[in-house]
């Protein structure tokens, strides 16, 4: 004597079934609408506010970056770019110290970020030839007019060869 389902008993495999596989379907959805979100949010330009987020502050060019720019605008020879990078790198590392040191006044901070800053310029200059010496003070005067006026570089690259 085989037991055979009631229709009531069919009815409710028949209901659980649809349950799982509506489950199946929802949380595949979720997964994939959650994936393409991320994706989304990755290939998005720039956060609001201007360069580098709210407030238009940009993350300071590496040591690299700056070297680059300074040998192509000066015409450093590779001796010249060897020393100017670890003088640029020894002011990253120092200014990174500082940026994290919470103990440290807003106020006394943007004062020894200052004084770093100069230190790396006479340090560099140092290194430079007078011709060099001359196109790097009119760099820094073009870079102290952006930053008095608190406009973003210029768009011609090669007004913003500044170091920092």
């Amino acid at each position: 004597m085989s037991q055979q389902p009631s229709k009531c008993d069919a009815g409710e495999l028949e209901a659980s079934r649809t349950v799982k596989s509506a489950k199946i379907i929802f949380v595949a959805v979720l997964v994939s609408t959650i994936a393409l979100g991320i994706r989304g949010y990755s290939q998005e330009g720039p956060p609001p506010g201007g360069p580098g987020g709210p407030g238009g502050h940009r993350q300071p060019p590496s040591a690299e970056e700056q070297t680059a720019r300074l040998a192509t605008a000066l015409t450093l020879t590779e001796e010249q770019q060897g020393k100017v990078k670890a003088i640029l790198e020894a002011q990253h590392q120092q200014m990174g110290k500082l940026r994290e040191d919470s103990s440290v006044a807003p106020e006394d901070r943007f004062a020894k970020m200052r004084e770093l800053r100069e230190k790396a310029h006479s340090q560099i200059k140092g290194l430079l030839t007078d011709e060099q010496k001359k196109k790097f003070d009119e760099m820094e005067q073009h870079r102290g007019e952006r930053m008095r006026h608190g406009g973003p570089p210029p768009d011609d690259k090669s007004k913003d060869q500044s170091p920092n």
